[in-house]
């Protein structure tokens, strides 16, 4: 597979780059435009005629790569064409990657006014691809064995020492070829390149149970690790790096390599299932007696864990895997602290107050620990405000459950399992209606097929009549086994689609109408 994107080097001039996914070879060139039929050209007379048709082709979706005429050359060479999702320029990361060193290289060598700008671009490919080091060797080694033999001075002859030459043209291809060098150099160990890089890591891998990761604290911005993934609670990950227990959000946690490396996956497996069993870490088992020095470590992964900031609320601990006391003991016993998502009720001033908690307001740990941020329900003055508030200062707080909100209101035991939430019953009765009425679902059997889970999202939305309810029914879909397989593509609407659409509309004699 090859990838291939336009770059900009400055107004209406572009160069044209193309790359090997797996070796990261290069070949670049100078274009004026960006009609369908130069690009065609190139690609043919730079790779396919060079290097022979690859099995596929990745582009972005501009309307350069996105046309017939790229797609009748692609079918009479048996080549599959791929297209990232749009607006997202990471989808194709690697040649975004080796396009900014590619121009920063161009840019560089380009600025002598005597360098015409093929020449500086063909020297830069040149130096990235036999200086880059791909998998222990350079891109020419891997496609050609061997690397070009380039004028050093560790092996010139006499004459090549010599540094002159008769040739204006030869002069400025070995002004190119040792600056775009000296360039390269510089770009692979650029402090600003690195800084870019360590931002916004984006994780997209399923974390389990044995995988080797880096990951992120609250309190600072530096990747540590690697550690090894011991167990997971909804989006938090236990991690143990080296005799430390860490709990880390699936969004701070990066997974080192895709390649699947068993001996090292089954030589943590014992280590794991003695901590799961509780004889490594001190866990008390039933029926037998806790030796001393495991009783320490239990202490100590204890209090590592309650030293961890919560990073997404209130999280349950995995009984069957890892066993931690999540919140020191209460002082007030009639106290019990809310949970993220709860209703509550309780006495304020203007009478009963219904609240919904939206979020931690401080650490779990800290003195902030019962400071909360709430979506106030009732009364309907302040309705859809929110504010943050200490909830252990509130007078006579009370959870409201769905239970006790259906013996007030005289609901169905049916009725209280879907709909949990009745101050939002309404809403969550039109939303259902709707799925009913435009088709969204089918009902069939239950045999025993894998299922996604749903969730409601309530909201109080202010307008200019008022408060306005609104409830909407999720589904899951990224547990959804096959989701790699569900084309995401951004639709598009072509100029083809257009004319038989009003094709059809004439014939039909309908009224177009624009807006």
């Amino acid at each position: 597979m090859i990838a291939m994107d336009l770059h900009e080097i400055r107004p209406h001039l572009w160069y044209l780059h193309v790359i090997d996914l797996f070796s990261r070879y290069s070949a670049a060139v100078v274009i004026t435009n960006k009609r369908s039929s130069t690009i065609c050209e190139k690609i043919l007379k730079i790779w396919i005629g060079v290097h022979g048709p690859p099995k596929s082709i990745l582009t972005d979706n501009g309307r350069e790569f996105d046309n017939s005429e790229l797609h009748d050359l692609a079918e009479n060479f048996n080549i599959t064409i791929k297209t990232t999702l749009a607006y997202s320029p990471w989808s194709n990361g690697l040649l975004e990657r080796h396009n900014r060193t590619l121009t920063e290289i161009l840019n560089k060598v380009s600025c002598d006014p005597h360098m015409d700008l093929e020449t500086a671009l063909a020297w830069s490919v040149n130096a990235k691809n036999s200086l880059a080091n791909i998998h222990g060797f350079s891109p020419y080694q891997l496609v050609y064995g061997t690397t070009p033999c380039l004028p050093t001075t560790l092996t010139d002859d006499l004459p090549a020492l010599e540094g002159t030459t008769i040739s204006e043209c030869v002069a400025r291809h070995l002004n190119a070829l040792h600056r775009a060098r000296r360039e390269f150099i510089a770009v692979e160990s650029s402090e600003r390149i690195r800084r870019a890089l360590r931002k916004q890591v984006r994780t997209l891998s399923n974390f389990v149970t044995g995988d080797k990761v880096y990951y992120k604290r609250q309190d600072s911005n530096e990747w540590k690790g690697p550690g090894v993934v011991i167990g997971r609670d909804g989006v938090v990950v236990f991690v143990r790096h080296g005799g430390s227990y860490v709990r880390v959000h699936r969004c701070r946690l990066n997974k080192v390599g895709e390649q699947d490396n068993r001996q090292e996956k089954g030589a943590y497996q014992n280590i794991i299932e003695n901590q799961i069993e509780g004889r490594s870490v001190g866990i008390p088992q039933e029926g037998n007696q806790v030796e001393e020095e495991d009783e320490n470590a239990s202490h100590r992964v204890e209090d590592h864990f309650q030293g961890v900031e919560d990073e997404v609320g209130n999280v349950a601990s995995e009984t069957e895997q890892v066993q931690t006391q999540t919140y020191p003991a209460l002082e007030d016993p009639h106290y019990t602290r809310p949970q993220v998502g709860q209703n509550l009720k309780y006495t304020g001033e203007d009478g009963t107050t219904v609240v919904k908690v939206l979020s931690r307001a401080g650490k779990a740990t800290g003195k902030h620990a019962n400071w909360f941020y709430i979506q106030y329900l009732k009364p309907d003055s302040s309705a859809g405000s929110t504010q943050s508030i200490d909830l252990k200062s509130v007078n006579n707080l009370e959870v409201i459950t769905p239970e006790s909100m259906a013996q007030e209101r005289g609901d169905s035991p049916e009725t209280v399992f879907i709909l949990d939430n009745l101050i939002f019953k309404e809403a969550k009765q039109e939303e259902l209606q709707k799925w009913k009425d435009f088709a969204v679902y089918e009902e069939v059997p239950d045999s025993g097929q894998k299922c996604i889970s749903t969730r409601w999202i309530c909201t109080i939305k202010e307008t200019p009549n008022g408060s306005v309810k609104k409830a909407r029914l999720v589904a899951r879909g990224f547990e959804d086994k096959d989701r790699n397989k569900i084309p995401t593509d951004s639709p598009t609407c072509a100029k083809e689609s257009l004319r038989v659409l009003i094709t059809i509309a004439a014939q039909n004699k309908w009224q177009l109408y624009g807006h």
